[in-house]
């Protein structure tokens, strides 16, 4: 009977070679591929946050009041800013359809996260409470000082996940005539004479906003978050202008965001956080 004859050693050296080369190249391809899910989910996850955030703010301006004596408040700032203005939706509180609504970014503190806020008061027929307030209440409309006041617990964090909020708003041009009328875009908020807000002439806001995954902005740093809000510039009417032909930030961001190992090094956050982030426009036209 003839003995089966077994591998030699240099046989089994081979084929663990082998095989070993195959584990390499499928551990590479799996590695990959859950990279591009992790990115994949990311970038849902902002787009989701960005899209309620737009939402939200963009039904608001949609209802905009637009009456003698209703304020519209337009806070440019340095950084991140804010809007406050009337709007034909109710509030917490009152029996108006109406409300006094106000957007900030609220800085980061040891009881809560930085978040996106939108505060709402209610209004009434009669003077009430300070959450409640009857309508107008004057007739100045300015963006040097907020008017109104909203009691802390009328806001509500819209997300945590926007990092950065710009805008910039979409006017009647005063060259314009009625049957023509052009629109400009301006990233400083237009005035008139007495150096009160021109609201007459406001037609949108353009809302620029940078989001990121909600596992990864928990993983950030107060400073971190501070370091990306500073890399993404503030909207100016010559900047705008100048550097982006669609008259909007969005480009001049994403060209930012894109330059991720730029981005991660000046920030002193990990590549795959910077990678992550996002920019989001939209044009939020207000009510005729």
């Amino acid at each position: 009977m003839k003995q089966a004859r077994g591998f030699t050693l240099i046989e089994m050296l081979v084929a663990m070679t082998i095989f070993t080369i195959l584990l390499g190249v499928m551990g590479s391809f799996t590695g990959q591929i859950q990279q591009s899910v992790g990115l994949v989910s990311s970038k849902v996850s902002a787009e989701r946050s960005a899209l309620e955030v737009i939402q939200q703010l963009d039904q608001d301006l949609q209802g905009r009041v637009r009456v003698p004596g209703a304020h519209f408040y337009w806070g440019k700032e340095t950084g991140n800013d804010s809007l406050a203005f009337y709007t034909k939706r109710p509030g917490f509180e009152g029996k108006r359809s109406a409300s006094w609504i106000h957007y900030r970014v609220q800085p980061e503190s040891t009881e809560r996260p930085s978040s996106l806020e939108r505060g709402v008061s209610g209004l009434d027929y009669e003077v009430g409470s300070p959450e409640v307030r009857t309508f107008p209440v004057s007739n100045s409309q300015s963006f040097e000082s907020f008017p109104e006041t909203i009691a802390p617990a009328n806001y509500q964090s819209l997300s945590t996940q926007v990092l950065r909020f710009e805008t910039a708003a979409m006017w009647l041009d005063s060259q314009g005539n009625s049957q023509d009328p052009k629109m400009k875009l301006s990233g400083d908020p237009p005035l008139k004479t007495d150096n009160s807000l021109d609201v007459e002439s406001l037609r949108a806001m353009v809302i620029t906003i940078v989001t990121l995954d909600a596992k990864l902005v928990r993983t950030l740093t107060a400073t971190q978050k501070k370091a990306i809000a500073g890399q993404f510039k503030d909207a100016e009417s010559t900047t705008i202008a100048s550097q982006n032909g669609s008259g909007t930030l969005a480009a001049i961001w994403s060209a930012k965001a894109e330059k991720f190992k730029e981005l991660a090094a000046a920030t002193s956050i990990p590549i795959s956080t910077a990678r992550a982030l996002r920019v989001y426009e939209r044009i939020c036209w207000c009510s005729p």
